[in-house]
């Protein structure tokens, strides 16, 4: 119910099912040797079916706060022979929390204007058959400016934290072009980087050509930087790694196609002639069609 009665007060009730099976790269900055594989790429699987539940309230015309309540069954799997690092398994859940929205875009896909604020806690207890508590905490922003009437400024930055025993379906996911499970990083594939703790930035221009190419189509220019670490003690700002891509978006009857092309990379610091350089990853390449749900 987005209002109920003539009162801000609104909620919701969602059942879902969702599973993806995935592959992780296991990337890493490593000494003076920039970014690089520290082994082989893993297939891992996530599923979760459960109810939320939602109570809360309006606050003016774009923003909301509101408590939830989730019950839900998180499966993790691996599909291939490795068993480390990972731990999978199949725990019960019950998670209370609380998030604040606030969203004045004039579109959520390629907006031209406006700015969204999504900032999220939630704890879990270790009631069912879950081992141990653990809690999460994420603020999420994103401004867009319109520079001139056919180019846009988007910035956007996230930052997450966790307590040690979050399971792997819980956990954060950085890389790809952003989607409901990994967090977007332009220069890495979809959940490349996985952990109990994120930080990224990034900024993206676009340019809406005057000409079409059947459909009206955009020019885009990304730039991101952040990393994911297992715990807050690993974090350092020597470790963030960088992405940077070009792309283009028609924008078609069925949903927006998107093509886009980036490298990864990282700065290389040489003690010996103090000094340092950039060290470029391989080429990744992008492609959807449609929106994502």
């Amino acid at each position: 119910m987005p209002r109920i009665g003539s009162t801000p007060l609104t909620m919701f009730t969602r059942a879902f099912f969702d599973q993806r099976d995935f592959e992780t790269r296991q990337l890493a900055l490593i000494g003076q040797s920039g970014l690089q594989y520290t082994g082989e790429a893993r297939s891992l699987g996530i599923q979760r079916y459960g109810i939320t539940t939602s109570f809360g309230t309006r606050i003016s015309k774009n923003g909301r706060l509101a408590a939830d309540f989730t019950l839900q069954n998180a499966q993790s799997y691996i599909r291939d022979n490795i068993d480390e690092p990972f731990a999978t398994g199949n725990v019960n859940l019950a998670s209370v929390g609380g998030q604040f929205t606030f969203d004045n875009r004039d579109s959520s896909f390629l907006p031209s204007g406006g700015r969204y604020t999504n900032i999220r806690y939630t704890s879990t207890s270790a009631l069912l058959n879950n081992a141990e508590s653990f809690w999460q905490f994420s603020a999420l922003h994103e401004e867009n400016f319109s520079i001139t009437s056919a180019t846009t400024l988007q910035l956007t930055a996230l930052a997450g934290t966790s307590s040690k025993a979050v399971p792997l379906s819980e956990k954060f996911f950085l890389g790809g072009t952003g989607n409901s499970y990994s967090y977007r990083f332009i220069g890495l594939k979809d959940s490349d980087l996985i952990g109990n703790n994120i930080a990224v930035a990034g900024a993206m221009l676009r340019y809406k050509v005057p000409m079409q190419l059947v459909f009206p189509i955009s020019l885009t220019l990304s730039y991101n930087i952040g990393n994911v670490w297992e715990r807050r003690a690993q974090m350092s700002i020597g470790k963030l790694i960088q992405g940077a891509g070009a792309g283009m978006v028609w924008d078609t009857p069925i949903g927006p196609a998107q093509f886009t092309v980036a490298k990864p990379f990282a700065f290389e610091n040489e003690e010996v002639k103090d000094n340092a350089k950039i060290d470029f990853s391989e080429t990744v390449f992008y492609f959807s069609l449609g929106h994502d749900f």
